[in-house]
């Protein structure tokens, strides 16, 4: 057996409710040949139970405590992971048990340096189950459909497409470069670890099954204490197994419905000749076959010399795009795009400029670029546009199927249909249009739909919108585009992982930029209480809870919070289970946490230049973070998740904490709430940086991307000087990526 001595292990256990199976994982776990680094428990249950019973049997396990309820795993396994310290972080279910062995050979295939990820086998008691599919074992196949089988015993390790998350594990700084563990993962991914296991993928890594790092589970003991009878409930997921009529001995299972989510197919045959269990209404890629048949085996000749891994024929295609993402719209933060932008669409962060503020001379466009204008939806903020032409269209309705058919479609070689009616609309007039850069804001569907030879196509990406995409696919859709420009190098490196190599060229960064002007208010004195605010959606990946688990933790009233955001555009909308749940702590909280709706741009800078320092605590991978930049314009010292593009956003001028990290968050607003001579040299700091980052020198960057993009007009650009029917206007910059600051 081949180990990696040099790699420590930290382990993650997430769980809701079920205090007698923690013990005895725990207890496992604490019997390991080859102990871990730390165990990190997770409960997100609200009942004290879990949590005593650790404290008092197993005080070395370190324990967090999600507020975020039932059904939030993904955020759970998130939290633990960003306070690990091992190289390696596994995950094991609640009721898993492993074997004394288990972190011997789950560490093996780490020998291998391109190994990103390894997954062991977990026997859940279905009887044959060893012997089923082992040529399908953790695949992808090519219609995008998941296969799972890991009780299956192969007898090697093999590489596989994706993990089983009750026992799986992955190289820290891997997971760590594709922004961790996220909740959102719509489309393909029926559940978080094969959302992860696809976004390795694309990165060219590789995935292991190992079957001799083995756990038993809870189904296990169902299926034994089954064993003779006719039928046997289980009523955590639904399953009924059952005897075959004609009294084989292996058993035949139904899933429920409410099973589907996680793919846990398992219908089928185990007598051909009677039959006994009926096929899912979903399709499972299983074969029935006849009694005595041959299980199909892979081919693979064994195990290679210089690695525990055995080595595919061929390395697979890239996987597909792992989500759904609404076509022509934000990838997570918006309703159905309508608006989409041509020539230089990006606009001030305000929006209202005064019109003395309009007038003024502002940095002219690189020759031969065009002047600004923005394509509208009718009657979609058409004030907002007022230092460019506005061209209005009729928006053509989205519904609420077409993401899902237009993400399906694609694979059948058919064009997304709903894409093309919703955008078509907005490029039916261009044929009228002088020759113009058409920069398609989130909206990969509406590059082809451009006219290439009269006008210059560009993705302007605010999110991974590729997500969906092949990279066939991407390939087609985007090979007219001049150019794929992104608001950070985190997020272009995720965009060049979705194209070939022919477009990779293509992608350049254009990071979003502040107007510094419209925050350098006079700064509201300082009288009492740490002023800390939070601005942005109030949504789980936000990390609102972590910023309130700070400041309970420290059990001080020093500080006092504004938390200023809704999960969406309705100020009257009630409030969400997450919100009432922020109440309630806040409620509990030693010191004064208020909530306010979302503000107009207008006000934005007048609260902003009432804080003293602002926090952007999420806990997913954002694609840039416009929201730390306006605080630093305004003056506030700024503490931020160190994921995604923030880092970018914030650079050497805030303070960089990790996800979900309540401790490290906590100690950052506590040096802040002692040391008014930090405080103050951190918020110099911030102007500082923002004036750097002010959106004229996006707009310069901007110029010289698309000064160096590859010709795609027919004609010479017209100049930005002046628009028709208007006053020389400039160009603006890039939207903000959050919501929550629009009108």
């Amino acid at each position: 057996m081949s180990t990696a001595p040099d790699l420590t292990v930290s382990v993650v256990v997430v769980t809701y409710g079920r205090p007698d199976s923690v013990r005895e994982c725990l207890e496992h776990l604490g019997r390991l040949r080859t102990p871990a680094l730390e165990v990190v428990v997770v409960d997100a249950s609200p009942d004290e139970r879990t949590r005593t019973l650790v404290r008092e049997e197993f005080p070395d396990v370190r324990l967090l405590h999600s507020t975020l309820g039932r059904g939030t795993t993904p955020e759970s396994r998130q939290m633990g992971f960003a306070v690990t310290r091992g190289d390696v972080v596994a995950f094991v279910d609640d009721d898993a048990y492993v074997a004394p062995d288990w972190l011997d050979e789950l560490l093996a295939p780490y020998a291998d340096p391109d190994v990103v990820a390894v997954g062991g086998r977990a026997d859940n008691g279905i009887p044959g189950e060893e012997a089923e599919g082992l040529d399908r074992i953790g695949r992808l196949l090519p219609d995008g459909r998941l296969t799972g089988y890991f009780a299956a015993d192969p007898g090697r390790a093999v590489e596989v497409d994706h993990l089983l998350g009750a026992n799986m594990s992955f190289r820290r700084e891997a997971l760590a470069a594709i922004g961790g563990i996220r909740g959102n993962y719509p489309g393909t991914c029926l559940c978080e670890e094969s959302d992860i296991s696809l976004r390795l993928r694309a990165t060219g890594g590789r995935l292991v099954y190992t079957p001799r790092a083995s756990c038993g589970t809870w189904r296990r003991r169902t299926a034994s204490a089954a064993s003779g009878s006719t039928a046997a409930t289980c009523t955590t997921r639904g399953a009924t197994t059952s005897s075959c009529s004609c009294g084989t001995s292996a058993g035949a299972t139904r899933w429920c419905a409410a099973t589907r989510a996680r793919r846990c197919a398992r219908s089928r045959a185990t007598c051909g000749r009677c039959a006994a269990a009926s096929a899912p209404p979903w399709p499972t890629g299983r074969r029935a076959r006849s009694c005595g048949a041959s299980p199909r085996r892979s081919s693979c000749p064994g195990p290679s010399r210089s690695s525990p891994v055995s080595p595919r024929a061929s390395r697979p295609r890239p996987a597909p795009c792992a989500g759904t993402g609404s076509t022509g719209c934000r990838d997570r933060d918006a309703a159905p795009g309508a608006r989409h932008h041509a020539g230089r669409p990006l606009l001030p962060p305000d929006g209202q400029r005064r019109a003395d503020r309009r007038r003024r001379a502002e940095p002219r466009g690189a020759p031969g670029t065009p002047a600004a204008r923005v394509l509208v939806a009718r009657g979609t903020y058409p004030d907002r546009y007022a230092s460019a032409t506005v061209l209005e269209y009729p928006e053509a309705v989205a519904r609420p199927a077409d993401r899902y058919l237009d993400a399906a479609l694609p694979r059948l070689g058919l064009p997304r249909l709903a894409a093309r009616r919703v955008l078509g609309a907005a490029t039916r007039t261009q044929d009228a249009w002088d020759p113009s850069w058409v920069l398609a804001h989130n909206a990969p569907a509406l590059v082809p739909l451009v006219d290439a030879r009269r006008h210059a196509p560009v993705l302007y990406c605010h999110n991974q919108v590729l997500r969906t995409y092949s990279a066939r696919e991407a390939a087609r859709t985007l090979a007219p585009a001049a150019a794929v420009v992104c608001v950070s190098d985190h997020l272009a490196e995720q965009v060049r992982d979705r194209l070939p190599r022919s477009l990779r060229g293509r992608v350049a960064t254009v990071r979003n930029g502040v107007d510094v002007e419209a925050f350098a208010l006079p700064r509201v004195p300082r009288t009492g209480r740490l002023r800390v605010a939070y601005v942005g959606r109030v949504i789980p990946d936000k990390g609102v809870h972590v910023l309130l688990d700070a400041v309970a933790r420290r059990g001080r009233d020093d500080v006092e919070v504004t938390v200023v955001g809704r999960p969406g555009f309705a100020r009257d909308a009630p409030l969400t289970p997450y919100e009432q749940e922020l109440r309630t702590r806040a409620a509990s909280s030693p010191a004064p946490v208020r909530f306010a709706s979302f503000v107009d741009r207008d006000a934005l800078p007048r609260l902003l230049a009432a804080a003293d320092v602002l926090v952007v605590p999420s806990v997913w991978a954002e694609p840039f973070g416009l929201t730390a930049l306006e605080g630093m314009a305004a003056g506030a010292a700024v503490v931020a998740s160190d994921v995604g593009g923030l880092p970018e956003a914030v650079g050497d001028a805030g303070v960089l904490v990790p996800p979900g990290d309540t401790d490290a968050l906590a100690a950052a607003l506590a040096a802040f709430a002692d040391d008014e001579g930090a405080l103050e040299r951190a918020r110099a700091a911030a102007v500082r940086h923002a004036r750097d980052h002010d959106w004229r020198a996006a707009r310069r960057r901007l110029d010289a991307v698309l000064s160096g993009a590859p010709a795609a007009t027919a004609g010479p650009l017209r100049s930005p000087d002046r628009a028709p029917g208007r006053s020389p206007a400039p160009a603006p910059p890039p939207v903000p990526d959050d919501p929550t600051t629009r009108p």
